[in-house]
């Protein structure tokens, strides 16, 4: 029968690196993955952030707010797991490092053993064999040494024949320097890398705890990790909640009249809403939502679960978003930014159309609902007193922060919108294309018309390369980061953003996913009104164009026309700043460029001798008349050469945006 005894790491050599390396697996990735969501970078305040020194009533409950949240990321119960793993980690490591290891495999060293240097003769091999051997040849020991010092001595006598052997005999030496002893290959010991006590009486429970790791625990911990990653939406939704939202936009009727209110309502019945607020019904959720909008207290349950509550619409709208735009539904889409621009900003949800004043600080509502003033640039045309009183403001510190902020808002004004695809002069038949629109971040303050012509054409040139044709959005990297928006009412930082909608312009369905933009240079709001008409008068010298890039997924169609469409650029944080512009699609085949034979040598003439010779031969001959362009033809490409379109032509009168007209005109108060 076989020995089914079996060897274990007594000698503790093994099992702590095979522990160390079970532990790390579990503990590094996920301590990466906590350090990163925990110190995950904020935006900086730089990059045309709005600073200011407001503070809403709610101010104190906010920062408590976020410090609740701060701490709950770093008290939890997955990081309580992570230290104790670093601790066991600690423990095995400091082990390891100070373990005096016994190794079991003995070096056979032949110099060693005979006591000689590597470099010894023969002469002085067979010398020092011959004394050594003498000292502990078992006939020659003393009668008066014990059994263990004999067996030992006997034990040598064979080593320092070995080693003899091994550097004086051929087969023994050949066998020494192949297997590095002089008997040949060595016995190699298996056994289990696990310490002896484990399958000991005393190592029960230890064996009991790692069956219930193994085959109990660890299972629950993936299948309760597997069920959250299934109860989730790529747009962080559970999954209930989104077959909700699917309900509501196939139940919709586009007779019906849709507005922030109703999305709040809808938002109102989603689970991670319901947890927040478990004790409300959907009616008290909504007043809620519509006293947060209107800068009110209210009463109808805890400040914190409140702002809990509110934290979460900005993730629900946006998949609300998603979904709309999966089933076309510019409507609902246009609603659901509408809704989420109004809770950043804290902007009353009634039908009056004044929330580019009504999204500043310190304004009371009823004077500017009162007011005959709508828009930020006309705002800034007034005098210090007519400003107050289309505010509501009496103080002129809180009117000037209050237009510190209108200042700082950044307005989008269009220069250049098109189709574009890499490597073409125009859109070819089924290509990939997108949109590409070269904007002017400008301020409410700024009064000036800017166009596509205030700029040399040099300005809008996109250089292309190897790098721009693999990734044409490249470009959009070195645009700097859009800072956090200015939203003192809303629980946590928001980052300036804008969302691109593109439908089509005959039935308003939309075409695409909704494109967010989140890098733009919003250096031009730091530019004076002075220094801004000094600019405008020279050719923009000072300005920044910005570049938004609008990816399409959908092939163009695969016939030749004119696809009208209607592309929608929405701020997600301020009213005011939007663009709405029609844009067509011009799908033609790519022309045939004319390929100048001009190094080939041209056909002999009919009447030289070489024309001759090549007739008798069947080859072609050009008659003595014959020239690469005649007169008419001549005169044809050069009326063509004057054709051409001129991009300064293009008309963007039909472009539709937040600001009047009357902001772009000059100050009547610099006359």
């Amino acid at each position: 029968m076989s020995n089914s005894k079996y060897n274990y790491d007594e000698n503790s050599e093994t099992w702590p690196y095979f522990a160390i390396t079970l532990v790390g697996v579990l503990v590094i990735p996920s301590t990466v993955s906590s350090i990163s969501s925990l110190f995950a970078k904020e935006t900086k305040n730089t990059n045309g952030a709005i600073t200011s020194t407001f503070k809403p009533l709610t101010f104190q409950l906010i920062k408590k707010f976020q410090s609740k949240s701060k701490a709950s990321k770093l008290f939890n119960a997955r990081n309580l797991l992570l230290v104790i793993g670093w601790g066991i980690l600690l423990y095995l490591g400091n082990y390891v490092a100070h373990k005096e290891i016994e190794s079991t495999a003995v070096l056979f060293d032949p110099f060693e053993i005979l006591g000689i240097a590597a470099s010894a003769t023969d002469k002085e091999i067979k010398s020092i064999y011959r004394k050594l051997s003498i000292k502990y040849h078992p006939d020659k020991l003393s009668s008066s040494l014990s059994e263990i010092e004999k067996q030992k001595a006997e034990e040598t006598f064979v080593l320092i024949n070995k080693a003899y052997k091994s550097l004086t005999d051929a087969t023994t030496k050949e066998n020494f320097l192949k297997y590095g002893h002089p008997d040949g290959p060595q016995a190699i010991t298996q056994g289990i890398a696990l310490p002896k006590f484990l399958i000991e009486s005393q190592g029960t429970v230890l064996v009991l705890a790692y069956v219930f790791v193994i085959a109990i625990l660890l299972p629950f911990i993936v299948r309760y990790w597997w069920n959250n990653v299934k109860s989730y939406t790529k747009k962080g939704i559970r999954t209930e909640t989104s077959t909700m939202f699917v309900e509501k936009i196939l139940n919709y009727k586009p007779t019906t009249l849709l507005t922030p209110i109703t999305i709040l309502a809808w938002i109102s019945e989603s689970e991670e809403i319901k947890e927040a607020l478990p004790k409300l019904p959907q009616e008290d959720i909504v007043e809620i939502f519509i006293a947060h909008c209107s800068r009110q207290m209210g009463f109808l349950a805890k400040e914190q679960d409140k702002l809990n509550a509110i934290s979460k619409v900005p993730v629900l709208v946006n998949g609300l978003l998603d979904l709309a735009c999966h089933f076309r539904n510019s409507e609902i889409a246009l609603a659901c930014i509408e809704t989420l621009r109004s809770v950043a900003s804290a902007v009353p949800l009634s039908g009056i159309r004044k929330q580019q004043l009504l999204q500043l600080p310190n304004v009371d509502s009823k004077a500017v609902e009162k007011s005959s003033i709508s828009t930020l640039g006309k705002l800034f045309t007034l005098s210090e007193e007519e400003q107050k009183k289309a505010l509501g403001i009496e103080s002129s510190a809180s009117l000037k922060e209050a237009l510190d902020v209108a200042s700082s808002i950044p307005l989008l004004k269009v220069l250049k919108a098109q189709f574009v695809v890499p490597g073409e002069d125009g859109v070819p038949p089924g290509s990939i294309a997108h949109i590409s629109v070269k904007v002017m971040i400008k301020s409410a303050k700024h009064h000036g018309v800017v166009t596509f012509r205030t700029f040399p054409e040099d300005k809008f040139h996109e250089e292309e390369t190897f790098e721009t044709l693999r990734d044409p959005f490249k470009m959009l990297k070195d645009q700097p980061d859009l800072p956090p928006a200015f939203a003192p009412y809303f629980p946590t930082s928001m980052k300036t953003q804008w969302t691109s909608l593109l439908a089509i312009q005959k039935d308003g369905k939309l075409v695409e996913q909704p494109a967010t933009t989140t890098n733009l240079d919003l250096s031009n709001l730091k530019l004076s009104p002075e220094e801004f008409k000094a600019s405008l008068k020279d050719k923009g010298k000072d300005f920044v164009i910005g570049t938004i890039k609008i990816p399409l997924t959908q092939p163009a169609p695969p016939k030749e026309g004119n696809y009208e469409f209607r592309l929608m650029i929405k701020s997600n944080n301020y009213f005011g700043t939007d663009l709405d512009l029609p844009l067509v699609m011009v799908v033609k085949n790519p022309t045939e460029k004319v390929n100048e034979k001009i190094y080939e040598v041209p056909a002999p003439s009919d009447d030289s001798i070489a024309g001759a010779m090549a007739q008798m031969r069947g080859e072609p001959v050009s008659t003595s008349g014959d020239e690469y362009f005649d007169s008419e033809d001549e005169e044809e490409l050069v009326e063509a050469d004057g054709l051409g379109l001129d991009d300064e032509d293009d008309d963007w009168s039909d472009i539709d945006t937040d600001t009047d007209d009357e902001e772009d005109q000059e100050d009547p108060k610099e006359k």
